[in-house]
């Protein structure tokens, strides 16, 4: 895989001269700051370029630059994000720890782990490498459209799954759709089903289990100078392991004032994983909840952040995103 990070840095100084990005076009202030975070087509709410490259590979900034985002939250190991671009293409090394998210997909968990997870305040580790390739078809100051690949391979299926997405705006509006193949993987050793002595491998007739899955997604919002404002949807068509199917719908806002960029959003998710609360699981199929995060330039390639719930943990977690044209 170490092609991956030979395009990453290769990006920014092919087809640097001629080439405008997202600024130039539409004339944004103070976009070497916080401002940067939204150099996109679509979803410009959301708080990071590598959230709305999860979520659709056309999101992936194209801009000439590179840049990473560090992940800081206590009892997790450092996470990172990685973009590049040129002007033309952009690519995206993406945290495998997005799933189980606030602005992620649901996938199955087992439990014990799900409880062991959220006691513990540890993010989701989906064992697999994201990688996101972007290219602009047409940039105009009143419209744009944007196209994106994603590739996807699990450590430990060893396949690379597919996807694709379009972005596009046309005066203050934006909108975005993907679609894409995925795998999940449970470790079955020593786990029983809850409230039984029955191990999951005596089910399974193994000591692993492993699925691929479809997910798809849309997105639509206006951006009104530094104001953001978008509906998305997450949908994942039915799980064999648990017989579920999931529908995430994500509301949120971002704001840009001079050196901060506040972000707010709201998450309702209908699927069979159960409710973290009071130190137990609860069984609930629709679960609301909230995010909000704050970010601050300190200098104009370097952003630093706190945000509240990144991880459906209830948690706060710091981000330092540093961008270099």
């Amino acid at each position: 895989m170490y092609f991956l990070w030979i395009i990453l840095i290769l990006l920014p100084s092919a087809h640097a001269q001629g080439s405008k990005d997202i600024c130039e076009i539409l004339d944004l202030p103070n976009c070497s700051g916080v401002s940067g975070q939204n150099r996109r087509t679509s979803n410009y709410s959301l708080p990071s370029p590598a959230t709305a490259a999860n979520l659709n590979p056309a999101n992936v900034s194209i801009d000439r630059g590179i840049g990473g985002e560090v992940l800081f939250q206590t009892n997790n190991p450092v996470g990172f994000n990685l973009v590049g671009g040129s002007g033309r293409f952009g690519g995206a090394l993406i945290s495998p720890t997005l799933e189980n998210s606030f602005f992620g997909v649901r996938v199955p968990e087992l439990e014990e782990n799900f409880l062991e997870r959220n006691q513990g305040k540890k993010r989701f580790d989906s064992k697999k490498l994201n990688f996101a390739l972007a290219g602009g078809i047409t940039r105009q100051k009143n419209y744009g459209l944007d196209f994106g690949l994603l590739f996807k391979r699990h450590s430990e299926i060893k396949k690379v799954r597919t996807g694709l997405g379009l972005a596009g705006r046309v005066s203050i509006f934006n909108f975005g759709a993907s679609y894409y193949k995925d795998d999940f993987w449970l470790d079955l050793k020593n786990t029983k089903i809850a409230g039984t002595n029955t191990p999951y491998s005596t089910i399974y007739g193994k000591n692993s289990y492993d699925e691929s899955f479809q997910v798809r997604t849309y997105s639509a919002g206006l951006k009104f100078w530094n104001l953001s404002i978008d509906m998305g949807k997450i949908l994942a068509d039915k799980y064999q392991f648990d017989d579920q199917k999931v529908d995430i719908t994500i509301y949120s806002a971002s704001l840009a004032w001079r050196n901060w960029l506040f972000n707010y959003g709201m998450r309702t998710e209908d699927s069979l994983a159960p409710k973290f609360e009071d130190d137990a699981l609860i069984p609930a199929k629709i679960k609301k909840a909230t995010y909000a995060g704050v970010q601050y330039s300190w200098w104009r390639p370097l952003v630093v952040g706190v945000h509240y719930n990144y991880f459906l943990l209830n948690e706060v977690s710091a981000t330092m995103t540093v961008f270099y044209r």
